[in-house]
């Protein structure tokens, strides 16, 4: 009779487990038509309904002044501001109607980074999109970059219900610029001036447009924490650390897992990427210093083996 039971409590929890973990390609929600026009810094761009809020393509975002590239070997799509849209870009989508079935969400398992930060997305036809209003979400308690009036991907938004229009923006007079972020941080401060306790600037390495990539050390319990800033002349910043624990380059106590620290990197002739070797694993039996040296694209933040 024990054994009956064990069986059948088994049979449910692997049933359980079946229902709750969903696989690649199967549906995860419904997108609806939709009657609002979606703007992205003055140009249409296509949106999807999703239970009342809007989606827009992240893929579509290369023509609205984004570097849009995906790496196949951490199933990750990196899209990061690095321009402005274009004047002669004037896409037109007709205002459709409320109501009825457009299509489907699908679930994936490829992950997205905007402007460095994770953002939760789904797969419509091969393609990743994401819910416009967390994009552009000020008001999110984790979001560093409320001072500025931006979301902490460097967005906002507004919406016009009597129009039925959302307008999303990635500019604001309100940034600073590289330097003056700069001197944040060697003032013991995060880049937009927040306190940063017990941190000291390291390293600076000029980079293109002006701009700057910092290497920080913040004291902690178990010694220090390191950190590595792109401070873009455009007023925003890229916390690299975010990309380099994607790519597993970050230890378990909070460091880069960089040979040599912040004299490790070596910033490329173009001032575009930065070329750097990982610290040798003991336990690897080949630790030829050619086997860890890697390159990281400062436009795209793709990681590659050199």
């Amino acid at each position: 009779m024990k054994t009956k039971i064990f069986i059948i409590i088994i049979s449910c929890f692997c049933i359980w487990n079946l229902a709750v973990y969903a696989n690649n390609g199967d549906i995860s929600s419904t997108l609806y038509n939709t009657d609002i026009i979606t703007y992205f810094d003055g140009k249409q761009i296509e949106g999807y309904s999703l239970d009342g809020r809007m989606m827009i393509c992240l893929e579509d975002l290369k023509n609205y002044g984004y570097t849009v590239e995906y790496d196949d070997s951490i199933r990750t799509l990196f899209v990061n501001k690095d321009g402005e849209v274009a004047d002669d870009f004037s896409p037109y989508f007709e205002r459709g109607t409320a109501g009825g079935i457009a299509g489907y969400t699908y679930e994936t398992d490829i992950k997205a980074y905007v402007n460095g930060v994770f953002v939760n997305t789904e797969n419509i036809g091969g393609r990743l999109v994401a819910v416009a209003e967390e994009l552009a979400d000020v008001t999110e308690t984790d979001n560093p970059n409320k001072v500025i009036g931006m979301s902490k991907y460097f967005m906002n938004y507004n919406y016009d219900d009597v129009e039925r229009i959302l307008n999303i923006y990635s500019t604001t007079d309100s940034f600073l610029n590289a330097e003056q972020m700069l001197n944040n941080l060697n003032n013991m401060k995060t880049p937009l001036g927040q306190e940063f306790y017990a941190a000291l600037v390291k390293k600076v390495y000029p980079i293109y447009d002006m701009g700057y990539l910092v290497y920080v050390n913040q004291s902690s319990s178990h010694g220090y924490n390191s950190f590595l800033y792109l401070l873009k002349n455009n007023g925003e910043y890229i916390d690299l650390n975010n990309i380099f624990k994607q790519y597993n380059f970050i230890t378990e106590w909070g460091k880069l897992n960089v040979s040599g620290e912040e004299d490790g990197l070596f910033i490329s002739k173009d001032n575009t990427s930065v070329l750097f070797s990982k610290n040798v694993d003991a336990n690897i039996y080949d630790k030829s210093e050619e086997t860890n040296k890697y390159c990281l694209d400062l436009r795209s933040l793709i990681i590659y083996r050199k």
